[in-house]
């Protein structure tokens, strides 16, 4: 009997297979489980636990501010760090926990042996891009982005699947050190579990992205577990997020200006537009919406829009007769980060046929520290235009004195958050005077917001800032009020400084006709109207308010270091 046969070599079509697999199943930056994967073995892991009667528990994770380190650093270093961030991941999960990385190529039926975690954390450590995992095992998965996912199987109970994202928390905590960065990143963690938050893969995901997004409103780098009034806030932010889109189309946004003074003469020399929404016949505060507008997207067309009515308002007081003095408004990072903004706002001056000397465009000073590089060119283009540029909320971010020399600004405003407690905090006196020294060494405006007692300006006067805003002042009003109020401010004699002696105070005022001093700080007086000239620094928007009623935990000591440096104040 004569046997005859073919042999013919399959090996490059298994290798093709296989790459087809790991292409389909896992993501080809980290190596770990891809969305689709993700939900598969999610799934199959609820049928495990329905038959068994086991819990199953998922983490849902977002990178804290990743989109600042690729805009600033580049998107290799953010490849990089989200490699070394899958790593860590995998390193975290239980001692019994496996990570699912590549494809079980055998399935497990052909009974392919699973490695130990420890293996399989040398091997990801190692950079490999295969590390097979059984089926019945936990996994971390990269949904994209800088979202990733951890499942837990055979949960025996809650407090299990709180400890694990306390143990991610912990570790993200160490620095992250590669191709010399050294990055300090957080994370936000949302927890949900079978069978308490739901029974299906969709459910559970969702509900576990919702408890992560209600971290990252209440401060980020923390962990939440999903709770039913999670779920009416998430409804809550999308309906008014639908409302927020109808508000452009409808025209209920409106522009209130708040008056900037100058506390030597009393009068108005400046005003900030500040931003509130009439819905339902009642004013929405801006700490209510802007959020949503910045998460969503729509604080770009809001921002442009603004910048319209302020040229639009301008223009409608010039035709009444009423004085000009210039407005301010506050400027989205995302203007920044897409840098379109130089259109709209020479669309507008032209349009209004306005003097660009009229309007002022007011950055904070993370925003423009973000992306020097990016931010540098824009800034020039929008000066060259004629508009001024003020910093905002100074004192808050990471600016120095070279930086600043290198921003064709105008002005500097000091952040609420030190006038706050300027009567009652010598640190924040100190920081203040700094802000003021570096400002007139640079010869810019400053100003001063947030103004809210007489004690307050007389200790900003005395340091040597004539500018101020707040509610010792005036709120914000609407457009139609403001000429009255700028008609009348010559009158407002509590808008005026006392230049009498100081009972708090040895170094009073001696002089008035060119300078004031307070021993060791001087500075010429600004008694000019401002109008067309180069406007004054605007005071802090409202809609900021809630961000700032809480300073970081390291903002203050920060500030307070680099204001020793700066005035050589002895700690």
């Amino acid at each position: 009997m004569a046997v005859h046969g073919v042999i013919q070599d399959i090996t490059e079509r298994k290798h093709a297979e296989d790459q087809i697999r790991q292409l389909a199943n896992y993501d080809s930056l980290t190596g770990l489980p891809n969305r689709r994967f993700f939900r598969d073995q999610f799934g199959s892991a609820l049928e495990r636990a329905r038959t068994s009667g086991t819990a199953v528990g998922v983490l849902f994770i977002d990178l804290d501010r990743f989109k600042q380190i690729n805009d600033t650093l580049g998107h290799q270093v953010g490849d990089q760090l989200l490699r070394e961030v899958a790593k860590r991941l995998y390193q975290c999960v239980r001692d019994n926990d496996t990570v699912a990385r590549a494809a079980e190529r055998a399935g497990p039926s052909q009974g392919v042996r699973p490695p130990s975690i420890g293996s399989a954390t040398r091997s990801l450590a190692a950079g490999s891009q295969s590390a097979p995992t059984p089926a019945n095992l936990n996994s971390v998965a990269r949904l994209g982005g800088d979202e990733f996912t951890i499942l837990l199987t055979d949960v025996s109970e809650p407090s299990v699947i709180e400890a694990v994202a306390q143990r991610i928390l912990e570790t993200m905590r160490k620095p992250f050190t590669f191709s010399g960065h050294e990055l300090f990143v957080t994370a936000s963690i949302g927890l949900a579990g079978y069978p308490a938050d739901g029974s299906d893969v969709d459910t559970l995901l969702r509900k576990a992205d919702i408890a992560m997004y209600a971290v990252k409103d209440s401060g980020r780098n923390g962990v939440l577990r999903f709770s039913s009034a999670m779920n009416t806030a998430t409804a809550e932010r999308w309906r008014l997020e639908t409302a927020l889109h109808r508000a452009l189309e409808r025209q209920e946004l409106v522009l209130y200006y708040q008056p900037k003074v100058n506390v030597v003469s009393g009068q108005i020399v400046g005003a900030e537009a500040l931003m509130r929404w009439k819905r339902g016949g009642e004013l929405v505060p801006p700490a209510e919406f802007i959020t949503v507008a910045e998460e969503s997207g729509l604080i770009v067309p809001i921002t442009e829009w603004a910048v319209r009515e302020v040229c639009e308002q301008m223009v409608r007081w010039a035709d009444q007769g009423h004085p000009l003095v210039p407005v301010s408004v506050n400027i989205s990072g995302r203007h920044i980060q897409r840098a379109n903004l130089i259109e709209p706002v020479q669309a507008a001056l032209h349009g209004f046929k306005l003097d660009p000397r009229l309007l002022e465009l007011e950055l904070t000073e993370t925003v423009l520290m973000h992306n020097l590089s990016a931010t540098l060119p824009l800034l020039q283009a929008l000066k060259d235009l004629g508009v001024s540029i003020s910093v905002d909320d100074f004192g808050t971010g990471y600016s120095s004195l070279s930086y600043l020399k290198r921003l064709p600004i105008d002005t500097l405003k000091i952040d609420r958050s030190f006038v706050r407690e300027l009567e009652t905090s010598s640190d924040n006196a100190a920081i203040v005077a700094a802000i003021i020294a570096m400002s007139k060494s640079l010869k810019l405006k400053v100003v001063a917001e947030g103004v809210e007692t007489q004690g307050q300006m007389t200790r900003l006067f005395d340091q040597g800032c004539q500018l101020m805003q707040g509610f010792l002042f005036s709120p914000a009003v609407p457009g139609d009020d403001f000429p009255a109020m700028l008609k009348a401010s010559a009158s407002q004699s509590h808008w005026r400084i006392d230049f009498g002696p100081r009972a708090h105070n040895k170094g009073a005022v001696q002089e008035t006709s060119d300078g004031h001093a307070n021993g060791q700080h001087f500075g010429a007086l600004e008694t000019e109207m401002v109008g067309p000239p180069r406007p004054s620094a605007q005071p802090q928007s409202t809609e900021r308010d809630a961000e700032h009623v809480s300073e970081q935990p390291n903002q203050k000591d920060r500030a307070l270091r680099w204001a020793n440096r700066f005035i050589g104040r002895d700690s």
